[in-house]
C-alpha cells in the first residue's frame, strides 16, 4: 500500500515511490508489477496510469476494511 500525506500531494513523491518499487522489483528479478485500487480512489488510478500501468482486471469484492467495492488491478511489465 502506498500513501502520501495530503499536504505533500502533487509534489512527485508518489511517482518517486512507484519508480523506486519498480527498480527494486526489477533488480530482484521480477518482470511484472501490479497493484489493486478501489474505484473511488481516482488519485491513485491517475498516478499509476501516469506511471505506465494498465487496468488488467476489475472485480467486486471485500477489501481490507471488509466493505465490498469495485476494485481495479493495475499492472506493468518491467521489461
Amino acid at each position: 500500500m502506498l500513501a502520501v500525506c495530503d499536504k505533500f500531494h502533487r509534489q512527485g513523491i508518489g511517482t518517486f515511490a512507484v519508480g523506486y518499487a519498480e527498480t527494486y522489483a526489477k533488480a530482484s528479478g521480477f518482470t511484472q508489477i501490479g497493484t489493486c485500487i478501489t474505484d473511488d480512489n481516482l488519485a491513485a488510478q491517475g498516478l499509476y496510469q501516469k506511471c505506465g500501468y494498465s487496468v488488467t482486471e476489475h472485480s467486486n469484492g471485500p477489501i481490507s476494511d471488509g466493505i465490498i467495492r469495485k476494485v481495479y488491478t493495475f499492472e506493468k511489465f518491467l521489461g
